[in-house]
């Protein structure tokens, strides 16, 4: 069995900051933290960034990884924001990746008001080429005759991305489906549309909805990411 503390470089065990034992300050909340991008994956390592609005309470954040279907998270990449009130860009280096490993990855803050995590899960998957998949600014755009699901999606090549909504988690209705073509590495604009159908159901009740995104290269190697989305009855 593989040590996650041996695999990502950590000589011991890291320490998670307690709300109480984070300084007093005026926060008006906890942290407000971002999902992690995945800017760069190599064979061993990953580089990653994400943001932190402390919210006016000087903040401790750390970045989490675990090996897919494993359940404990090991943190590194930490350190400590000021307390204003705009988002910081915090970066960090997951190294001693496996090869033909998946992974998944969030960002944790703390201040005096409480803690926060990454409101979804990004995933890199390390292969001889290696393949990462990242879904941020996830939102629901409602009009007086659509309902539509964008996001923005970033990826380490060329190939397709594919979404797909769905309600409930993922096993219930699907209400849209889109793939594009990408030439390479980017961020790519996606939208999903509901439609007409979308925006009746809409009327009667909130949606709990499943946004599914798949990045899939040519050499037939693919990854994919599960984000919740719950939309309010809008009539």
């Amino acid at each position: 069995m593989v040590s996650l503390t041996a695999a990502f470089g950590i000589v011991g065990p890291v320490a998670s900051a307690d709300p109480g034992e984070v300084g007093s300050s005026a926060a008006t909340g906890p942290p407000t933290v971002s999902t992690v991008s995945v800017d760069r994956v190599g064979q061993v390592d990953a580089d990653l960034s994400a943001t932190v609005n402390p919210n006016g309470g000087a903040t401790t954040y750390e970045f989490q990884i675990r090996l897919g279907g494993l359940t404990e998270w090991t943190s590194f990449g930490g350190g400590t924001t000021g307390d204003g009130t705009e988002p910081v860009t915090v970066r960090a280096t997951a190294t001693g990746l496996l090869l033909d490993s998946l992974y998944e990855v969030r960002l944790r803050g703390v201040n005096a008001a409480g803690e926060s995590v990454s409101p979804a899960l990004s995933t890199i998957v390390v292969w001889e080429f290696p393949i990462f998949l990242s879904v941020n600014d996830v939102e629901a755009r409602v009009g007086k005759r659509s309902l539509v699901v964008s996001s923005r999606v970033r990826v380490p090549g060329d190939g397709v991305i594919a979404q797909r909504v769905t309600s409930g988690q993922g096993q219930g209705r699907t209400w849209c489906e889109r793939s594009k073509p990408v030439p390479g590495t980017g961020n790519y604009a996606m939208r999903c549309n509901l439609g007409r159908k979308g925006r009746a159901q809409l009327r009667k009740k909130a949606l709990g909805l499943t946004l599914r995104t798949t990045f899939s290269r040519p050499n037939g190697l693919s990854v994919e990411n599960d984000q919740a989305l719950r939309v309010e009855r809008r009539k």
